[in-house]
């Protein structure tokens, strides 16, 4: 009888001298990192040393826009997007049908591909640099089709449940315009101001200002007002829907959004 409990003793204290509640091969008397992701690869004091999960992710997204004015279009969206870490390109593109009193008109819009790269530059402050081109898959009779080049910057600052933004961006514009009543083009730039707020850990809205010149010397900027949601669905689905109301003659009455992600 003593000899099974020096035995249950001495196995008692083998297993407990060997507890590795993390499980990262390092136990927990000597972790200096307790808590470890499966998925780290530690060092002998139990810190990570490389993560396993990989940098690279990718989402597609499909959605119809809906644009009201004396026109009405129906567009199909679809954009596909690469992260890794804090780089990321985009690739956007939709094809439309425009249905007005005298005219139908089907095709694509212009494509979109960009690059950002996100900086921190406090614990609640981050900055986004971007650039990237604009394909002209957009056939117009007003203009010469070439490529348009475009950079932006964006700012965010959140706090609690809220969130801050800003943005600017500028494209030099390829494209040249027909002549006609001394209409020429000329580069635009674009400049948005909103705030946000997080319903829940899930569920995202804001509203914001924009201001957008355009492409023809003789009309107006575009002003709008626009509000944007995002849902997350789970791990892998998410939606966003937005309404756009157009506060200057130049631009689109309404125009209404819904689009869904998948991320994988």
């Amino acid at each position: 009888m003593r000899f099974i409990c020096i035995f249950l003793f001495l196995l008692y204290s083998t297993l407990y001298a060997y507890v590795d509640s993390d499980m990262d091969g390092v136990i927990d008397a000597q972790d200096q990192c307790p808590n470890t992701l499966l998925t780290d690869l530690v060092d002998t004091t139990g810190c990570t040393v490389e993560s396993l999960i990989s940098p690279h992710h990718y989402d597609i997204i499909v959605g119809t826009d809906y644009i009201y004015d004396d026109d009405k279009t129906f567009a199909n969206t679809l954009q596909m997007d690469y992260y890794n870490n804090d780089f990321s390109l985009s690739l956007n593109t939709s094809y439309f049908h425009t249905t007005s009193t005298n005219d139908t008109q089907t095709g694509f819009y212009d494509t979109y591909l960009s690059g950002t790269y996100a900086l921190n530059l406090q614990k609640d402050t981050q900055l986004h640099i971007s650039a990237g081109i604009v394909l002209p898959t957009y056939q117009s009779q007003l203009t010469s089709n070439k490529i348009d080049y475009f950079m932006g910057l964006d700012i965010s600052y959140t706090q609690a449940d809220w969130n801050f933004f800003g943005a600017y961006s500028y494209t030099i514009i390829g494209d040249e315009v027909i002549v006609e009543n001394n209409v020429t083009s000329q580069n635009t730039y674009a400049l948005t101001l909103g705030a946000g707020y997080y319903l829940s850990a899930d569920f995202y809205m804001n509203s914001s200002y924009n201001l957008s010149s355009s492409i023809y010397s003789d009309e107006e900027a575009l002003q709008t007002l626009s509000f944007y949601g995002f849902y997350t669905i789970n791990e892998k689905y998410f939606t966003t829907f937005s309404y756009v109301y157009g506060l200057s003659s130049s631009a689109s009455k309404h125009a209404i959004s819904f689009k869904i992600g998948y991320l994988f």
